[in-house]
């Protein structure tokens, strides 16, 4: 940033994958520099999860199939985190408290349950794309007229460090 234009309030990380589970360490040690994250494919691990205090409200996208067995839907116990828990705890850092609204996203050969959940701290938000024997990929189907990478752009760049821009 010494040497470049950027919005230090505004990074965000995403990854595959081992580089997915890292997604969720940053956001929970390195909070103060990052906004939100998308990880594909990837898990919160058990010693991310209970030291996690992120200093600010973080929007969250998750990508996970529930085929994957590098990866398991439901984590390895002791391990890796159910992609559920990792929902849960955003949902809670972010004080949202409503339920989610659930779309069914069936398109590019994916079934997709999408739950997105609204109204946290800051207006932040958390998406789960829970993709229906989706193996261990980076998933690239369409949403809402665009590439589920696009979307994650899309997604994260209208927040920063304090919320909705």
């Amino acid at each position: 940033s010494a040497n470049y234009a950027i919005d230090s309030s505004r990074v965000y990380a995403t990854g595959y994958s081992n580089g997915a589970d890292f997604t969720y360490t940053l956001a929970c040690y390195l909070s103060d520099r990052i906004t939100g994250i998308a990880p594909v494919s990837g898990l919160m691990t058990d010693l991310t999860l209970q030291p996690c205090t992120p200093s600010h409200p973080t929007t969250v996208m998750i990508f996970n199939g529930t085929g994957d067995y590098v990866r398991p839907y439901a984590g390895y116990e002791g391990y890796l985190e159910p992609v559920d828990n990792a929902a849960t705890f955003w949902t809670g850092h972010n004080n949202i408290t409503g339920s989610a609204e659930v779309t069914d996203i069936n398109n590019s050969g994916f079934n997709v349950e999408r739950y997105h959940y609204t109204g946290g701290d800051g207006d932040t938000a958390v998406s789960v794309f829970k993709v229906i024997n989706g193996d261990h990929i980076w998933f690239d189907f369409d949403i809402d007229g665009v590439t589920a990478t696009r979307y994650i752009w899309d997604f994260l760049s209208q927040y920063d460090q304090d919320g909705l821009r």
